[in-house]
């Protein structure tokens, strides 16, 4: 009888990772989202920044949706992450306001689905990166 468990609950578990592996290869939609951490040593500045953020990466255009499997939207939210953060104009300004070396910018982008999320990437910005205008 207890073989025949081992067996039966082996063939369960065998059973349920197949299911469950077989979600990663499905179509599906996928929506890009962000969250974002920061610290500033002057309270208005960060409060500003803050808002900042809410206003540009909080967007419906910057939150864009991919149909497809899981490695192609990922691909897609990885490329259109990287431009976003690269634009001249956003880290003009979050290196404008770090003043001081424990200041920074964090922000983290995902894809979600009905499945759950999957990290896509981190940029940061902090006081030992180049400064504008030094």
């Amino acid at each position: 009888m207890r073989k025949f468990l081992t067996i039966l609950a082996a063939g369960l578990l065998l059973l349920a990772s197949f299911t469950s592996c077989s979600k990663l290869n499905q179509d599906m939609n996928f929506t890009v989202g962000y969250s974002y951490g920061l610290h500033f040593a002057d309270e208005t500045v960060e409060n500003e920044v803050e808002e900042y953020i809410k206003n540009t990466f909080l967007t419906t255009a910057m939150r864009p949706t991919y149909y497809g499997k899981i490695h192609d939207a990922a691909t897609q939210a990885a490329e259109f992450f990287k431009e976003v953060v690269a634009k001249p104009e956003i880290t003009e300004y979050f290196n404008s306001k770090i003043q001081d070396e424990n200041d920074y910018v964090v922000i983290e982008c995902y894809i979600r689905s009905e499945y759950g999320d999957c990290w896509i990437g981190t940029w940061t910005w902090k006081w030992s990166d180049p400064q504008p205008n030094s």
